[in-house]
């Protein structure tokens, strides 16, 4: 049976909308900082995103609501009127049944925000083409090139010490000397 005592409604929290969208409250800014700013309307998935969210929220309050009720109901179960005990039992059922409907919605909405994350993620890996795959392995390329004159800069200015450290199998200590015989 749902009991509404245990249910968190936070739980099922807001999820992030848009390009710049991020799971950690605390790089938001950092991230709306390096993103270029576009004039555009929200997509039609950002859209449906940022609605489901307000539901979300809208239905965190009226839990809260509910189960208000539901509580203030159940502590007029006590009194002696047998028509007030009646209405406080009508009034615990009712709201016991709103709760579980909302937790029921609340659980819907979820899975649609986690269908459209799914989604947003699949196109971005099907985008990933022979083009972008170029692009990545150059880039890897370039940063083996800078990490290799780099490396060559400390070897030539910074003696064996320098030169050496890292150069050998993990763990071994050897140098480029050792691993070279």
């Amino acid at each position: 049976m749902f009991d509404a005592d245990d249910f968190d409604p936070a739980l099922a929290g807001a999820w992030p909308v848009g390009r710049g969208a991020v799971y950690r409250a605390d790089i938001v800014e950092a991230v709306d900082g390096l993103l270029l700013e576009t004039k555009s309307e929200p997509s039609p998935a950002e859209a449906l995103q940022s609605l489901l969210n307000e539901m979300q929220g809208e239905l965190k309050a009226q839990f809260d609501v509910f189960k208000k009720i539901r509580v203030d109901a159940q502590g007029r179960l006590d009194g002696t009127d047998e028509g007030e005990i009646k209405l406080a039992k009508a009034d615990v059922k009712s709201a016991s049944d709103a709760l579980s409907l909302i937790v029921r919605t609340i659980e819907k909405v979820d899975g649609l925000q986690r269908t459209l994350a799914e989604d947003r993620m699949r196109a971005e890996e099907e985008s990933f083409d022979d083009d972008a795959y170029q692009q990545l392995l150059a880039d890897i390329d370039r940063k083996i090139n800078e990490r290799v004159d780099e490396r060559a800069r400390m070897q030539v200015g910074g003696g064996t010490e320098a030169a050496d450290a890292g150069t050998g199998p993990p763990g071994s200590g050897d140098g480029p000397e050792k691993c070279a015989q």
